[in-house]
Formats: structure tokens, C-alpha cells, sequence
């Protein structure tokens, strides 16, 4: 009896490359975008004048009123001065040239011609 037998192998062929390259481009935009700039402006004014009770804190406006007291003789209150608070919002533009950067991938195939079997 004759019989016949398959062996089968396996081998790496290399039917191709491939090349990858990354390019970084530049551009340069001008932004001019609004800056809110808060400053605190704090004033002191003297008031000398007798009160009845301690006062508590306010507002007058945009304005932060905190009273400062002092104790005189028998709970009797005088007013030494307020120290007035204000938030003086203003906005400025600061127009600046900004570079922003952009990735970008190229591929690159290369084929080979595949080897072919002798007979």
C-alpha cells in the first residue's frame, strides 16, 4: 500500500516595508483676547464720632465698609475710622504672537515582489 504525507511549515516572507515619518509644522496666530485685571483698593477714613453700639460691616455700593471700634468709658462707642474695600475691575487686551504646532504622520509602503517557487 502507498500512501502519501503532507508536511506543512511555516516561514516568514517579508512581502513589504513600511516607513513612517512624522513632520511637525509651525504656525504663528496673533491672539488678542480680553485680560480682566481686579485690583483692590483699600482707603481709610477717619471718623471720630460716638455711637451707640458696635457697628457691623457693610456695603455701600461696590464698596466693603469695616468699622473700626474703640471702647470709651462706660459702653459708650466712638466710631475711630472705616476702612473702605473696592474691587476696580478694569480689562486690558494684550495682542501676542502665539506658535502652535501641528503633527502629522506619513506613511510609506513598500511592497517587494514576492519569491516565487521553483518547479
Amino acid at each position: 500500500m502507498v500512501a502519501e504525507r503532507v508536511a506543512v511549515h511555516k516561514r516568514r516572507v517579508v512581502t513589504g516595508t513600511v516607513r513612517l515619518c512624522k513632520i511637525v509644522r509651525e504656525r504663528t496666530v496673533n491672539v488678542d483676547e480680553p485680560l480682566l485685571r481686579e485690583d483692590v483698593v483699600i482707603e481709610r477714613v477717619p471718623v471720630g464720632r460716638i455711637v451707640d453700639s458696635s457697628m457691623a460691616p457693610r456695603r455701600e455700593g461696590d464698596t466693603l465698609v469695616l468699622p473700626v471700634m474703640e471702647e470709651v468709658l462706660v459702653t459708650r462707642w466712638r466710631l475711630v475710622e472705616e476702612i473702605r474695600v473696592r474691587v476696580r475691575r478694569s480689562v486690558e487686551r494684550r495682542p501676542r504672537a502665539v506658535r502652535l504646532r501641528r503633527e502629522e504622520m506619513q506613511i510609506e509602503r513598500r511592497r517587494r515582489n514576492a519569491p516565487t517557487s521553483a518547479a
